[in-house]
């Protein structure tokens, strides 16, 4: 439930609350939310907002061991403070500086073992801070542009008591968008995104009597190493359409044009004894037709 107040004419104030209850492990929440905003000037606003919010363990995490339905929901609570310039009517610069902190999430009771048993406790944390840039602009001729920036750094906790750089620590992500009219109702627009190296583990390459090799763990080091950086190029052209009375779009699309080799993932050579990259898709062109029902 959420109530709303105007505490003056540039002051308003949220507040809410959620429960919730899951069929699975029979855990009820009530979690609490807030947020607050000051229109400073007629262009100027800051805000703040924050609350609770929990998490189910998945039904894959339920499964792995049947005593993993004794897991309770991951607790997290978010901070957001930010900032909202309205340079023009149709630009705005905005800034979001946040913090998360998660607790009670599910990790592998034997974080030194290579094949955990698949028993999970509630005894992870982790902590994500960060801060968002948006740029935005437009026309109304149709012209329109965005730029979306973050830095951020996010770490996790195992029930080895080591703090590790999470999973999903990226460090630094940036996305430029934009698009034109063309001639003859025709639109062009296109994306450059780039994301930071995914961090991962890659445990040392150990030589076997058979002439081939293995890896060895080694949790000390756990997401100490880097994917590269990620980027890429997308350009497409399209064109609104009336057929039979149906609102249609005819569209060509071009993803990573510039041919990016990407790497997804490394994959363990036994024969060799190396990693060898797995990449995600190349350049690919694509021809669609989409249709308003």
């Amino acid at each position: 439930d959420v109530c709303s107040s105007d505490l003056a004419d540039v002051v308003t104030l949220r507040l809410g609350v959620r429960a919730q209850r899951s069929a699975l492990t029979d855990a009820v929440s009530v979690d609490p939310r807030f947020g607050l905003s000051w229109r400073a000037t007629p262009d100027v606003t800051f805000s703040v907002s924050g609350g609770q919010y929990h998490q189910s363990p998945t039904y894959a995490e339920l499964t792995l061991d049947k005593e993993n339905f004794d897991l309770t929901d991951a607790r997290a609570r978010h901070l957001i403070a930010g900032f909202l310039y309205q340079v023009t009517e149709d630009a705005i610069v905005q800034i979001e500086g946040y913090r998360k902190v998660y607790d009670d999430v599910p990790v592998f009771l034997e974080a030194d073992q290579v094949a955990p048993s698949g028993r999970l406790v509630n005894e992870g944390e982790k902590r994500v801070t960060g801060v968002d840039l948006l740029l935005k602009a437009g026309s109304t001729a149709g012209t329109f542009g965005s730029v979306v920036a973050t830095l951020s750094r996010s770490r996790a906790l195992d029930v080895l008591g080591e703090w590790y750089p999470d999973d999903f620590d990226y460090r630094k992500m940036l996305t430029l968008s934009g698009g034109v009219p063309l001639v003859a109702g025709w639109r062009g627009s296109g994306r450059w995104r780039f994301v930071g190296g995914r961090p991962f583990t890659q445990w040392p390459i150990i030589p076997l009597e058979n002439g081939r090799f293995d890896i060895s763990p080694e949790f000390t080091t756990r997401n100490q190493v880097r994917y590269p950086n990620y980027h890429r190029l997308d350009l497409r052209v399209d064109r609104r359409l009336d057929f039979a009375g149906w609102g249609t779009s005819l569209f060509f699309e071009v993803q990573n044009v510039y041919d990016r080799e990407n790497v997804f993932s490394r994959q363990f050579d036994a024969k060799n004894g190396r990693f060898l990259d797995v990449l995600q898709f190349q350049r690919l062109g694509i021809v669609g037709l989409i249709a308003d029902f």
